[in-house]
């Protein structure tokens, strides 16, 4: 099980500090769930993919990704800094305009059609959203590893 989640974190973050600080993470969870559930902030419990919601929580807490509200306003700032954490020397337009989240988390995600990345959801069974990016070509090998992961 372990074995999967480094997978999917190899494709995500290939290496690297960040991809260290999370496969850490991953195995103190997995050692300790305990620890995990005290002190995690969401509402989760033992019948939880623990695991997966390590890897989010390392992916947001070392930012590159973010979590998004749909009742709240997006950040420009926020997905700029993401797409900066992970060198993706890429310009886009994300803005708000005036319409829902996921209308524009597709648009931002077409904008990113022409280049080498895509934009992925990570499933977390929640009204928000946890956004990162991936190369495009990794895109189908962690959606087969783990359906929770869906591209916009």
């Amino acid at each position: 099980m372990m074995e999967n989640f480094i997978k999917l974190l190899d494709f995500l973050l290939p290496n690297g500090t960040d991809h260290n600080i999370i496969a850490r993470k991953l195995q103190t969870t997995l050692s300790n769930p305990d620890k995990f559930l005290k002190e995690n902030e969401r509402m989760l419990n033992q019948s939880d993919d623990l695991l997966w919601f390590a890897l989010i929580d390392g992916l947001l807490e070392t930012g590159n990704a973010i979590e998004l509200d749909w009742k709240d306003d997006i950040s420009a700032n926020d997905v700029e800094e993401m797409l900066k954490k992970q060198d993706h020397l890429i310009n886009v337009d994300f803005r708000d305009n005036g319409y829902e989240l996921e209308k524009a988390l597709k648009d931002f995600g077409e904008q990113l059609e022409n280049t080498p990345f895509i934009l992925l959801q990570l499933d977390i069974e929640s009204d928000s959203y946890v956004i990162t990016t991936c190369k495009r070509d990794n895109f189908l090998i962690l959606e087969k590893l783990d359906e929770r992961f869906k591209g916009f």
